[in-house]
């Protein structure tokens, strides 16, 4: 029993094991990296992108799914991982009727870092006020991050 005569839910999975040691103490980066041992190559793989299937959500995100909801990754449910949910990219949060910013390659061509701070705070607020905890945009990654003439990121 818990404090207040409430009932603890007993942990079931590898993953609810590992938030519960991270709760308690133990290191978040060796229970990360535990589960993902646990992984089997093709979890592994699974992790790297959207979890639906190609063709199903091709035509899931081309019959109106993409400005509806979230897309689900890297849910493993063998070992309880419940993975997170994903709205399109640097470009907004594309649900409803968000903000389509500009490609971050043309706006990286700016040179202009209070501009990606806005929009990055703009794209905030909007997910914010969608109401959809889960949801969470990537940020561009290094490889579409503005360079320098010497190479060198910007930032």
């Amino acid at each position: 029993m818990a404090a207040g005569g409430g009932r603890v839910a007993p942990v079931t999975t590898p993953f609810e094991e590992a938030a519960a040691a991270v709760a308690g103490g133990a290191d978040a980066r060796a229970e990360a990296a535990a589960l993902v041992e646990a992984m089997t190559p093709e979890e592994r793989r699974w992790c790297l992108d959207g979890d639906l299937p190609f063709w199903a959500g091709l035509g899931d995100l081309g019959t109106g799914g993409y400005h509806k909801r979230p897309f689900p990754a890297a849910v493993v449910e063998r070992l309880g991982v419940p993975g997170f949910r994903f709205s399109d990219g640097p470009r907004g949060i594309v649900i409803g009727p968000a903000t389509a910013f500009p490609v971050s390659m043309g706006r990286g061509a700016t040179w202009d870092l209070d501009l990606e701070e806005r929009i990055g705070d703009a794209i905030g607020r909007e997910l914010r006020a969608s109401r959809r905890p889960t949801a969470r945009t990537r940020s561009s990654s290094a490889s579409s991050a503005p360079r320098s003439p010497e190479g060198s990121s910007a930032t």
